[in-house]
């Protein structure tokens, strides 16, 4: 059966169907907007922080960490990374402990070298696992120091610098000393969500923002255990903690330390 509209009834029927356009996108945008505020509010913090992450992994880095990058891997641009490389690196690391070698492959991650007591290994497989479900990693090779910093006071100095320099591979660490070169810095997993340290972080940062720097106090303050590198008879009082400590109680009014 055929029905005949007349030109107002044709403009009525496009209003209404105009109409229940808007409706149906309306509702569509509040199903969104209401899933979005139980993935990010009712689902509770570990959807909070994907998201964070997500966005994080796949927003344009800024210049100067692009730059440190490509400073870093200066050295490397003309003769490359070799498989040969890699494994003297890594041999002159290892005897000293907290270096591994890990190789990502295919979605699967494989380590050179026993766990560390630390389990620093562990949390920072445990942070390469979490980043790989963000977003799919390339095939990785390389060699990482869990050190504090490298190098610290007790290992060899430049342990990790092979004589000739077509052996020499980038060593990945949380943190250097001015100067240590092939080095490349990556992030501490411990002030990552595998550990706790990020909360504390953030509650240091909100504190220091609750406080005017012209109303701090000129001390110097530090919280910390002995656990930079095994303490005897004959090293203890080289120790920069130590060392600190002793500041602390020598000169009050300067240092907070213990």
């Amino acid at each position: 059966m055929y029905r005949f509209f007349s030109l107002r009834h044709l403009i009525l029927d496009i209003k209404n169907n105009l109409q229940f356009g808007r409706a149906k996108a309306l509702i569509f945008g509040i199903t969104i907007g209401l899933l979005l505020i139980l993935c990010v509010g009712g689902w509770g913090w570990k959807k909070k922080e994907a998201l964070f992450l997500l966005y994080h992994m796949y927003r344009t880095p800024s210049s100067w960490v692009v730059d440190q990058i490509k400073e870093d891997l200066a050295p490397f641009e003309l003769q490359g990374i070799t498989q040969e490389a890699l494994r003297s690196t890594m041999q002159a690391s290892s005897p000293l402990g907290l270096t591994y070698r890990y190789r990502y492959v295919a979605g699967s991650l494989y380590r050179q070298g026993e766990p560390h007591p630390s389990g620093r290994s562990c949390l920072f497989e445990k942070m390469v696992k979490r980043v790989a479900k963000a977003r799919e990693l390339p095939h990785l090779d390389f060699v990482i120091c869990m050190m504090d910093g490298v190098p610290e006071s007790y290992v060899p100095d430049r342990f990790w610098v092979m004589a000739d320099f077509r052996l020499q591979a980038p060593l990945l660490a949380w943190a250097k000393k001015k100067g240590a070169p092939y080095v490349l810095l990556v992030p501490d997993v411990l002030a990552t969500k595998e550990m706790s340290w990020h909360l504390d972080l953030r509650r240091i940062q909100e504190a220091a923002r609750a406080t005017p720097w012209e109303k701090k106090q000129a001390v110097a303050f530090w919280r910390g255990t002995a656990s930079d590198g095994e303490y005897t008879v004959s090293n203890y009082q080289h120790k920069p903690r130590y060392i600190l400590s002793t500041l602390a109680k020598e000169h009050p009014q300067l240092v907070d330390a213990g």
